[in-house]
């Protein structure tokens, strides 16, 4: 639940404020409009740092933080349409709309990123591999898939994703909408805040790299290497 309010209240106060007519000359400047939006990603990267220091049932309390935030991205690019919509038809800003429906839709894959460390840690010290692997299969993009074609990368073992061409070009055209997103944005005198926005591109990964890299042991990536090895069986 935190997770989601966290991931949730920011984007959508950006949101509104555009439906509210804010633009590059309302008297809200369209650049805190932009600086506002990825404040929820500043709070899904802190929050995964925190918990991995504090400890305090590390990793469920992270991985239960990140299931709400990526259900709270969904909701935000669900929301991002009709906001399109009012924004087209009635305050002709269809360009300021446009945007922020591609950074809305583009950042769902963040979560996944942001998150890969703490399932390596959950998987490597005992949670089942194989119900994860059978939830990774139910669907062409769950988010469990996802989290696999991360752990490959950070595993190093590029065989593996081979067998996760899919969801490795779902991830490049997300990635592709969320920065194309900001790119508009930034034509519309978003800048500086384009900046802070595109930073999660690189930010999302590398924390989820810290976080494996400090989180698992070998044994525990030699599991996590079994695990992608009964995936591709």
């Amino acid at each position: 639940m935190v997770g989601f309010i966290e991931a949730f209240v920011f984007p959508a106060v950006a949101l509104w404020l555009v439906a509210a007519g804010s633009s590059a000359n309302s008297v809200f400047p369209f650049a805190a409009v932009g600086a506002i939006y990825p404040l929820g990603l500043v709070a899904l990267v802190f929050f995964g740092v925190l918990f991995w220091f504090s400890g305090q049932d590390y990793p469920q309390s992270y991985i239960a933080f990140y299931r709400g935030a990526r259900y709270a991205m969904i909701g935000i690019a669900a929301m991002s349409f009709p906001v399109l919509a009012f924004a087209t038809f009635v305050l002709h800003q269809t360009a300021v709309a446009s945007g922020f429906l591609l950074v809305g839709i583009g950042a769902t894959w963040l979560p996944s990123a942001a998150a890969a460390g703490a399932y390596a840690r959950s998987i490597g010290t005992g949670t089942s591999a194989e119900s994860f692997v059978s939830q990774a299969k139910k669907l062409p993009y769950s988010s469990e898939k996802l989290v696999m074609v991360f752990l490959s990368l950070f595993l190093g073992e590029l065989k593996a994703l081979r067998k996760f061409y899919e969801p490795g070009a779902y991830l490049i055209v997300q990635a592709g909408l969320y920065i194309f997103g900001w790119i508009i944005l930034n034509t519309l005198g978003a800048y500086p805040a384009t900046i802070f926005g595109l930073a999660f591109v690189f930010i999302a990964p590398f924390t989820g790299y810290l976080l494996f890299r400090a989180g698992t042991s070998d044994q525990s990536r030699r599991a996590l290497r079994n695990m992608l090895e009964s995936y591709r069986r």
